[in-house]
C-alpha cells in the first residue's frame, strides 16, 4: 500500500487519480485502502479504483461459464487501456510475477531481461525459445498448478505463448 500512496503523491492532478488495477480480490481490497487513506491525508481530492477485467491469456468458449480475470497486462495493450501506440514510441516491459517467484528472484529475472534489451534480436530468440518449451511443458505445469493452486496455469501460459508466437 505504501507504493500506491507514493505513485498518487507523486503525480497530484486536480482533477483526480484513476486506479487501473486488475481485477483481483487482494488487489481491489489493496489499491481500495490507499484510495481511501490518500483521500484522508490530501494527496488528492478525488481517487478512482477502475479494475479491468478482460484476460486475453484463455479462449473465449473456456472461460465462458466464469468469466475473463484481468492480467497486469491490460493496463498498457492498447484495446484495453484505449492508448494509441506508434512505432516511434518507447517500449515498455511488463514484468509480472504471478506469485510463484520470491523479491530475490523476481529481481533476478528482472536484472537478466533487461540486459538482454540491448540487442532485440537476443529477446526475440530468446523469448521465442521460452515459448517453445513453455508449451512443451504445459502439461507439466498443468499437473503442477492442480496440485498448488487451481489447474489453470499450463493451460493460461500455453496460451500467452501460442498467441505470441506468430507475432514475434
Amino acid at each position: 500500500m505504501k507504493q500506491v500512496l507514493a505513485a498518487i503523491a507523486s503525480v497530484p492532478s486536480e482533477k483526480g487519480t484513476i486506479l487501473l488495477i486488475t481485477n483481483y480480490t487482494g488487489d481491489k481490497l489493496h489499491f481500495g485502502l490507499a484510495a481511501e487513506r490518500a483521500l484522508a491525508a490530501g494527496f488528492a481530492k478525488k481517487v478512482v479504483v477502475l479494475p479491468a477485467t478482460d484476460d486475453v491469456s484463455i479462449g473465449r468458449s473456456r472461460c465462458e461459464k466464469v468469466g475473463r480475470r484481468g492480467l497486469a497486462g491490460n493496463v498498457i495493450n492498447p484495446e484495453r487501456g484505449f492508448v494509441r501506440f506508434s512505432d516511434n514510441d518507447d517500449t515498455v516491459l511488463l514484468i509480472n510475477n504471478y506469485g510463484g517467484l520470491s523479491n530475490l528472484e523476481l529481481g533476478a529475472l528482472t536484472q537478466e531481461t533487461l540486459s538482454q534489451l540491448v540487442d532485440p534480436t537476443n529477446l526475440e530468440a530468446t523469448v521465442r525459445l521460452a515459448c517453445e518449451r513453455a508449451i512443451k511443458s504445459e502439461p507439466d505445469l498443468t499437473k503442477w498448478d492442480m496440485v498448488m493452486g487451481d489447474g489453470d496455469c499450463g493451460e493460461a501460459v500455453k496460451g500467452v505463448c501460442e498467441g505470441m508466437s506468430p507475432i514475434i
